[in-house]
């Protein structure tokens, strides 16, 4: 049990330090694999957050690689659903959408987190 939390400890420095500094994939806006930002949900001309994810970030649908559980939706830090709840958002009421992958999400939300996370920030 401690190597584990070590293990996820360890991981989330990492993932944050690669946050700040761009991480391999160059800035956000330049291929962040796991970031859809205003600019590329406007240029997308897609109407709901399901198509924007679907074929943006199709991989972020698919069930956690490391758990296999599935993909739940959080907005305004609190837990919406699944993916499918996704096509209730209207894509011009989003800023942003990001993938949390669920090491993270553990530690962020609730240990009973399957898989991993869609974060949809709404425009204010």
């Amino acid at each position: 049990m401690k190597r584990r939390i070590l293990a996820v400890l360890v991981f989330a420095i990492l993932a944050g330090a690669c946050a700040t500094t761009g991480g391999a994939g160059g800035s956000a806006t330049d291929g962040d694999r796991y970031l859809l930002t205003t600019e590329q949900i406007d240029a997308s001309g897609l109407p709901n957050a399901y198509e924007l994810v679907s074929r943006l970030r199709r991989a972020w649908l698919r069930n956690d690689p490391v758990t296999g559980g599935p993909v739940t939706v959080y907005m305004d830090d609190r837990e919406i659903g699944g993916a499918e709840k996704l096509r209730e958002i209207p894509a011009v009421t989003i800023a942003e959408l990001r993938l949390v992958r669920n090491e993270e999400a553990i530690m962020r939300w609730s240990p009973s987190i399957k898989g991993s996370v869609i974060v949809v920030v709404p425009r204010r």
